[in-house]
């Protein structure tokens, strides 16, 4: 009997040690990971009603699903990817030249006349950031290069994970040191957060940055595709949210003499930010796993510092998985229990 305890506790070293280093092996592409994940979330609708309009041919549904999926995703990412880049090197044009933009320059004045103490050089910092941006586009572009060849591997992967995903998941289920119930019940909770997550929080905050940018556009101030990328992140600060963004550019737009050019911009974002907070986020989100916008917030934010840009998916989804274990938790001490009275 000691033998065979010996023996099992050996082997189980062994898996242990194998998928330490499996995991050592797969870290450089845990952004593919993490991607083919976010996909599988994301279109898993799209995906859904592709097998039921051709259920004879899953192979093509799953084919179908992700050559969408990519020209929905890639179209968009390159256009606002070059955009962005070249708005932040007129703003570095501009910055050079004395010309900081009407935004730009109201924050700043506004700063000067009522906090005169902090002493803050808007302008200059601003030029600062821009000019590492213009400094670092080949750097950028290199960046942009490894992230097609990520997304190649996501691509396949995603491919594969909707073909096999239910033979994986019985694998896990099979293997798992749990019981299959209990397993079971983590792979359904932690796929009902992740999806309330990702499309409850991540979601709705692009639409309020791509919406709050189209006001930029629409009512003629500068630099709307720019703005639109930094209301995406400002969007996931609980309350201000992107009223840190367009409140002092529409007061630049009214300190101009465009009085209704501001309320129809304000008014604008205003709705976008009600529509989204309460039609579309509770729509998208499921109602018992609601996660506080603060843990949001920092699961991006620490992701983005971690893991650079595809850490915005990376915290959001550790974030999902730490939740599950710790809803699950109590039902499996309780299970065990049980048992071990037994």
């Amino acid at each position: 009997m000691a033998t065979r305890d010996i023996e099992s506790k050996y082997f189980l070293s062994l898996i242990i040690l194998s998928a330490l280093i499996l995991g050592y092996i797969f870290l450089p592409y845990l952004n593919a990971i993490i991607l083919v994940i976010f996909f599988t979330v994301l279109f898993k609708p799209i995906h859904n009603y592709i097998k039921k309009a051709l259920p004879k041919y899953k192979n093509l549904a799953n084919a179908l699903t992700v050559i969408i999926s990519i020209i929905i995703i890639l179209g968009p990412i390159a256009f606002f990817v070059f955009q962005i880049l070249k708005e932040a090197q007129l703003l570095y044009t501009q910055f050079s030249r004395g010309n900081a933009g009407t935004l730009v320059d109201f924050v700043t004045v506004t700063i000067n006349k009522y906090a005169p103490w902090l002493e803050i050089d808007f302008v200059q910092y601003a030029k600062q950031f821009f000019g590492l941006v213009v400094d670092n586009i080949g750097t950028l572009f290199t960046a942009i290069a490894g992230f097609g060849i990520t997304l190649l591997l996501a691509t396949i992967g995603f491919y594969y994970l909707l073909r096999d995903g239910q033979l994986i998941k019985r694998s896990i289920i099979k293997i798992s040191p749990l019981s299959a119930d209990n397993t079971e019940e983590i792979f359904n909770k932690l796929e009902t957060m992740a999806d309330s997550v990702i499309k409850g929080s991540i979601i709705v905050v692009i639409f309020q940055g791509i919406f709050v940018g189209l006001g930029f556009f629409m009512f003629g101030l500068e630099n709307p595709v720019l703005w639109g990328a930094i209301s995406i992140i400002a969007a996931l600060i609980p309350f201000f949210g992107t009223m840190l963004i367009f409140i002092p550019a529409a007061l630049s737009l009214a300190l101009t003499g465009n009085f209704f050019m501001a309320l129809g911009f304000a008014s604008w974002c205003f709705i976008v930010g009600m529509f989204a907070d309460n039609i579309l986020r509770p729509r998208l989100i499921e109602k018992k796993s609601n996660v506080h916008p603060v843990l949001i917030l920092l699961s991006v934010l620490g992701g983005l510092t971690l893991y650079g840009p595809t850490g915005f998916l990376i915290g959001p989804i550790a974030l999902s998985l730490f939740l599950t274990l710790l809803d699950i938790y109590p039902s499996v001490l309780s299970k065990n229990n049980n048992q071990a009275d037994l």
